[in-house]
């Protein structure tokens, strides 16, 4: 009857000092052919926790895996280096607590089958007739690379230990799935990890680029804004230049008035002169002409006040109408940014 033997140890290795950008190390040992002596020795050592400190490796890999041999040459060690990422800590703790749990539940199997195997040698032990009279079991070792098995060693024992070996058998095949499924998940859920964060860049990038574009536009909005503040400025300097100019002539028609209300008054006084009354027509008519077209030049400032005034007030409302829209669009623009980075933050957790 052929049985299948093997042994997995699963070690968690922490570096002292770790940080959140170190690397976790999950050291996976399969032991290779061993003998009966061999086996037993290591069941009973691998009970025990290992602690081992591991330098000078990068961290620029985020999934690697190592393939040493031991130090006596009978087990070969599977190191699998896992990068820790701020980001997905919680995942990668969750991952790790999964593993222990997968372990222990591997330990308490290793030791159902060591006091399984301790039982059965002490029934040999008390009936070693028996033995005498059982078949031949050929013990196979799967290799750690995969590649076919080979037998190795020759055992004989009675039809009980037969069947129980073949219960040992399918537990250790079931332990050595669950050790196999366990490294495809760690895989699987690095090369998850790293589509995300492709991903999360990318995004990442796109929003960087748009949030450049919206501070150029909105630079550039700034600059028409204040060119525009500068022609406003230099529009109420010349109103302002203006409104002197129509102060004066204001001045200048109240004198012709005084003038002509004097001349008026000389005009009445004198209407027993008629020869300075002569005279004094043709300045009349004179001032006259001079304060109709005094008048007509006031008439003509009030319209281009008037239309100066229409100007200024309809280029500040262009202006104000100008720096709402560009704020509108700045504050639509940032609110879509902030729900994009809120989407890929929802998106990695």
């Amino acid at each position: 009857m052929n049985g299948t033997r093997n042994w997995c140890t699963l070690v968690d290795v922490h570096p002292e000092g770790q940080t959140a950008g170190s690397v976790d190390i999950l050291r996976l040992t399969l032991q290779s052919e061993l003998t009966g002596d061999e086996l037993e020795h290591i069941a009973e050592k691998a009970g025990r926790r290992t602690f081992a400190m591991v330098s000078g490796r990068s961290t620029s890999h985020s999934l690697a895996s190592e393939l040493v041999k031991s130090n006596d040459g009978h087990e070969e060690i599977i190191k699998v280096y896992l990068k820790g990422r701020a980001g997905d800590k919680m995942i990668h703790e969750k991952n790790i607590n999964q593993l222990k749990s997968e372990v222990q539940y591997i330990q308490e199997a290793r030791n159902c089958l060591q006091k399984l195997r301790e039982d059965i040698s002490s029934k040999l032990d008390r009936d070693p007739g028996d033995s005498l009279q059982g078949q031949e079991i050929q013990v196979v070792l799967e290799k750690p690379n995969g590649l076919n098995p080979s037998p190795t060693t020759l055992y004989s024992s009675p039809p009980e230990v037969s069947k129980a070996d073949t219960y040992i058998n399918e537990d250790v095949e079931s332990l050595r799935k669950t050790v196999r499924d366990l490294l495809v998940k760690l895989q699987e859920a690095e090369r998850q990890h790293q589509s995300d964060r492709v991903a999360f860049e990318v995004t990442l990038s796109q929003c960087q680029r748009e949030a450049e574009q919206s501070r150029v536009a909105l630079q550039r909005a700034e600059d028409r804004v204040q060119q525009k503040e500068a022609e406003v400025g230099e529009l109420q300097k010349r109103l302002l230049g203006v409104q002197e100019e129509h102060q004066a002539l204001l001045v200048k028609v109240r004198e012709g008035e005084t003038a002509l209300e004097e001349l008026q008054i000389k005009n009445t006084d004198c209407q027993t002169e008629r020869e300075n009354f002569l005279v004094l027509i043709p300045r009349a008519a004179n001032l006259e002409k001079e304060v109709a077209g005094l008048r007509e030049k006031i008439h003509h400032l009030d319209d281009m006040l008037k239309s100066q005034q229409r100007k200024v007030r309809q280029m500040i409302e262009q202006s104000c109408v100008a720096v709402l829209l560009v704020m509108v669009l700045n504050g639509k623009r940032h609110i879509q940014q902030q729900r994009q980075v809120k989407d890929v933050r929802t998106q990695l957790l």
